[in-house]
Formats: C-alpha cells, sequence, structure tokens
C-alpha cells in the first residue's frame, strides 16, 4: 500500500474505477457486494468482466469497485506470478485478504487478516464517493484526493500496535 500511495502521489499510479453499469444486477459469471472492494494488483494480472465492460489490471494497478458492481474474476500470471491484495469494509473494521493463483487458473487465499478499526472502515466511505458523478474534468482529481485518503487512512490503523485475538488488529 506504501508503495501505491507513493505512485499516486507522484501521478504514476493507474487506477481503474469501473462504471455503476448494471449495479446489484445478476450476470451469469459474475457476483456483486453491498461495500466497495480495492483491488491493489501485486504481481501478474487479473481479467475483470462485467456488464460496464471488461479490463486488465496489471501488476502495480489498483481497482476500486462499487458497491454492487457486477464482476468476474480470472487470475493471470504474465511477466510475474498473480497476486492480489483485497480488502473491504466490515461491521467493526475491514478485512486484507491476500490471493495467488492455483495450477488449476483459480485464485487461492493465501492470507486474511480481519482488523477491528472503525476508523478504517468508516475509510472505506472514501471509495463509494469515488463513483459519485461529477464533471469528466473533475474525475481524475476525485478519484485520487479520495484514494489517498483511503490509503493514508488504511496505513495509519495498520501501523497501530495489534489488539485482541490474533489476526485482529487495532
Amino acid at each position: 500500500m506504501e508503495a501505491v500511495l507513493r505512485r499516486l502521489l507522484a501521478g504514476r499510479q493507474r487506477v481503474h474505477t469501473p462504471s455503476l453499469q448494471g449495479s446489484y444486477q445478476r450476470v451469469p459469471g459474475t457476483w456483486f457486494h453491498a461495500v466497495p472492494e480495492v483491488f491493489l494488483q501485486i504481481g501478474g494480472g487479473t481479467d475483470f468482466s462485467g456488464p460496464g465492460g471488461d479490463f486488465r489490471l496489471g501488476t502495480g494497478d489498483v481497482c476500486i469497485m462499487p458497491a454492487g458492481v457486477p464482476h468476474g474474476e480470472v487470475p493471470r500470471d504474465l511477466r510475474t506470478k498473480f497476486e492480489t491484495l483485497v480488502s473491504w469494509p466490515v461491521r467493526e473494521g475491514f478485512v486484507l485478504l491476500r490471493t495467488r493463483a492455483t495450477p488449476e487458473g483459480t485464485m487461492k487465499v493465501v492470507a486474511t487478516h480481519r482488523h477491528i478499526s472503525p476508523c478504517g472502515q468508516a475509510a472505506f466511505r472514501y471509495l463509494e464517493d469515488i463513483s459519485t458523478p461529477v464533471r469528466p474534468s473533475h474525475r481524475r482529481r476525485l478519484e485520487k484526493n479520495l484514494l489517498e485518503a483511503f490509503l493514508i487512512t488504511l496505513l495509519g490503523e495498520l501501523h497501530r500496535p495489534a489488539v485482541g485475538t490474533p489476526g485482529n488488529r487495532r
């Protein structure tokens, strides 16, 4: 996340936010969630599909998946092996999930951490606001600034001392 923030501040971070087209509709081969997600592509790529169009997330890219947007995901080993870090809010905080590809071409969870953090959970509101309709000339600035606020908040929460049971952080 630190590297994403550095690239974002330098104006070199690629960010993809799918359109809200087809929100909360069942589409074969896809699913949707009631909360936003953020995907950080650590290695390889992810081919996303959905009613708003298909796209590939490459190594180092970020995808902000708005709540309710149907999407399918296919992991791809490219120049590097597929690996992602995905995060979404839960009632008492947020989850970080690390995935890798299996030899069969599916995604396998290799680590999951649930962080107890009302502040971290609230940071996902920034991701929800990224989908706010604005003039096209303001879109990139809105996306950059809200993603920056989100990353700074989550990084701050991740650096707090651990509390609670193993796997839980505050």
